[in-house]
């Protein structure tokens, strides 16, 4: 029985992806050599050759809906397009790198050797390839094909594909072959490593940079994602993403092998076509081996497929236990952009919309949506009910809403009955030491009224004006749960204890924030963040006057280290520049009144720094600067630090102004990986966002640090 064919059913980010289920062969494509020379043979479903023509191609791919094929005469070699109906193919560059189709099949997005990646819009005859990006190193399309993820020596963007309103993702990465998962949340890429001595790292991260994670090392090679997105295909085996354990395909084979399934891949095995499948930790090539004729001198191959759906074998769907609309409500599922903890407020890019009647809405844009928590809104996780804070959620987050709204309308803000985010827990803290907490009950607004003094250090440098503002009556029946300390803008502000750190550029009452998930069970809140550039008031500066250079969300910090700056921000625009400071219990979800834990803190006169080259002393006419590469200028042979540290006085002290430093590179400069003077590094290995330790002379004002020795790592 024939099996309706199946060319691609997607959603943006949260839907499921489809997988192969019951299939048969629609087209194949081989490029063969005989004593013609090489030739592109095209089999119908019976595998019976049905078009064939001379090319040089050693490298052949279908589009999914096998109307056009891209040949190419072998990596690096020159790239053109065979479009079905149509006599000969159309030139597209003299040469090329892992050139791969959009999931619509209308765009082929390639490499171009030497630095850069183009895409070709196929639908336009006699068009010229636009570029991406002139410096990138690798690409690839998102599973809905409207962005492309690219790395240059700034790091990972993400462009619209109209080459629209690009956007870096994270400083201080390079690839050398990237995959986007069918399921929209993962990109995986291949770090070609820094240093002769170091190895090519398979890493994955979030589209918006987050989640960064090192699997494992892994030779360098095009990468594809298994249809469920739980494994990665490369040339000599596959990485299974939920263990990081390797399976190596079995030996014998002639050709890269394809995915067909969430767990099959198709190969050519001398003269057949073999199919493996994955099942613990080996590849097994099935009995079921097809010979075909026409695989005779066979050196690749692609196959278009007919498929019909299983919904076995679709993507379990993430939300799956949330909780269902009632009447005169609706579902939003989508990610959170922005949060206003202050107004208990937050924008949802809204990307699916389920309603009481069991309709659902796929938005291929995520519609901004504002909505309101209240006193009653609900945290489902782990099955139980619970009462939501804002605590719980932050920037980025997946979340499964329920809202007192028939659906989307942008002019209003419904109010939120219940929230699920997507990995949440139920927290039990593994506590070092005894840490003194609340017992309960809570308040409505999640407020405890015991006292409880928290260890900790003091969150800024200075001293501000310290009284008890906490339970202040607010707009709309609100209370303060903060202290407000008043002091000038850009005072450093400092981790109060070890913890993982979230920052936030925020655009409600919170303002720019950060918040500190201590080690200790405790989480530390601190809102109006400078946003404004020096001796001025204009809302509009970078990060480097708002946050410590280096800081992440996600990065681990210790207690003392710089974090950011006071400023105004949110709506403090209308007082004077100050901090609003919260301390919240996770154990009980409630917030405790911060002004006894911080009349007791520890008070630095400057911030900690723990040294990370303890070894690396500048000699008496030298000095020794820390920080993070901004620029590097190959021509000039010049690196451009955000400073974070500085030797002086015997010591390295931390740098709490926005400073910049220039240093100049010679020849006889000794650059190296993590202070390993094996590891040894050129300049052109230098890339944006690494930590650095440079040594040198003693400037004069104003003039370039000549670097004797520099030593340059990566923060994750």
């Amino acid at each position: 029985m024939r099996t309706r064919k199946l060319v691609t059913l997607m959603t943006v980010g949260l839907c499921a992806a489809i997988v192969v289920s019951q299939q048969r062969i629609a087209k194949t494509a081989l490029v063969k050599t005989g004593d013609s020379g090489r030739q592109v043979v095209v089999l119908n479903t019976e595998g019976k050759p049905v078009f064939e023509f001379t090319s040089s191609a050693r490298v052949v791919g279908w589009n999914l809906q096998g109307t056009r094929l891209f040949l190419q005469d072998g990596e690096g070699g020159g790239l053109s397009i065979w479009q079905e109906g149509k006599e000969g193919t159309l030139s597209i560059a003299a040469q090329a790198t892992q050139p791969q189709w959009s999931p619509d099949g209308s765009r082929l997005l390639y490499g171009v050797p030497g630095g850069g990646v183009r895409i070709f819009l196929t639908s336009i005859i006699g068009g010229q390839p636009e570029e991406v990006d002139a410096t990138a190193s690798a690409a690839c399309f998102s599973p809905d094909g409207g962005r492309i993820a690219f790395t240059n020596p700034e790091g990972l963007w993400v462009v619209n594909t109209t080459l629209e309103r690009p956007r870096k993702v994270r400083e201080g990465i390079v690839a050398t072959s990237m995959a986007w998962a069918p399921d929209g949340r993962t990109i995986a890429f291949i770090d070609p490593g820094i240093g002769k001595l170091s190895k090519p790292t398979l890493y994955t991260i979030r589209p918006n940079g987050s989640g960064l994670k090192k699997c494992r090392n892994l030779d360098q090679g095009r990468l594809t994602f298994s249809p469920d997105g739980k494994r990665i295909a490369t040339s000599k085996g596959i990485v299974d993403l939920t263990n990081d354990g390797f399976i190596p395909f079995p030996t014998g084979l002639s050709s890269i092998p394809r995915w067909t399934g969430a767990t099959e891949l198709s190969a050519l095995q001398g003269t057949e076509l073999v199919t493996m499948r994955v099942s613990g930790p080996s590849a097994t090539i099935l009995a079921d081996k097809v010979a075909v004729p026409q695989l005779k001198g066979a050196i690749t191959f692609d196959q278009v497929r007919e498929t019909s759906l299983s919904n076995a074998l679709l993507v379990q769907d993430p939300f799956a236990g949330a909780p269902k609309p009632g009447p005169q409500q609706a579902v939003f599922e989508g990610t959170v952009s922005e949060i206003d903890p202050i107004e208990e407020t937050f924008i949802l890019q809204t990307q699916v919309v389920r309603y009481a009647d069991g309709r659902e809405l796929h938005l291929a844009k995520p519609a901004e949506q504002e909505v309101q928590a209240t006193n009653q809104t609900a945290r489902f996780v782990e099955g139980t009910r619970g009462t939501f804070r804002m605590i719980n959620l932050k920037h980025d987050d997946e979340v499964s809403i329920v809202v007192d709204t028939v659906g989307l309308n942008p002019s209003i803000r419904p109010n939120v009955a219940s929230v699920f985010i997507l990995g949440d827990r139920l927290e039990v803290p593994a506590l070092k030491g005894k840490v003194p907490r609340p017992k309960g009950p809570l308040e409505y607004d999640g407020v405890s009224r015991e006292h409880v003094v928290v260890p900790m250090t003091f969150p800024m440098v200075g001293k501000p004006g310290l009284n008890d503002w906490f339970l202040a009556p607010r707009s709309n029946g609100r209370r303060h749960h903060g202290q407000d300390l008043m002091i000038k803008r850009m005072t450093p502000l400092v981790a109060v204890f070890d913890g993982t750190i979230s920052i936030a550029r925020g655009r409600g009452s919170a303002g720019y924030s950060a918040k500190i998930k201590g080690d200790n069970g405790w989480t530390a809140n601190y809102y109006h963040l400078n946003n404004d550039n020096p001796n001025s008031d204009d809302g509009s500066c970078t990060d480097e006057f708002t946050f410590a250079p280096g800081v992440k969300s996600g990065q681990r910090v210790f207690e003392g280290q710089f974090i950011g700056y006071v400023g105004d921000s949110g709506n403090a625009e209308t007082t004077a520049p100050h901090l609003h400071f919260e301390l919240w219990d996770r154990t009980i979800n409630g917030v405790a009144n911060a002004y006894p834990s911080l009349k007791a803190a520890k008070r630095l006169e400057e911030p900690k720094i723990i040294d990370p080259f303890p070894s690396l002393k500048p000699f008496a006419d030298e000095s020794r600067v820390d920080g993070f590469v901004r620029t590097v200028d190959k021509t000039k042979r010049a690196l451009q630090l955000s400073l974070t540290a500085k030797f002086e006085r015997g010591k390295l002290r931390a740098v709490t102004s926005p400073l910049r430093a220039w240093v100049k590179v010679s020849d006889r400069t000794a650059l190296n990986f993590n202070g390993n003077s094996n590891l040894s590094l050129k300049l052109d290995e230098v890339r944006t966002g690494l930590a650095s330790a440079v040594i040198g002379k003693e400037p004069t004002k104003g003039q370039a640090l000549e670097a004797r020795l520099g030593t340059f790592g990566r923060i994750d």
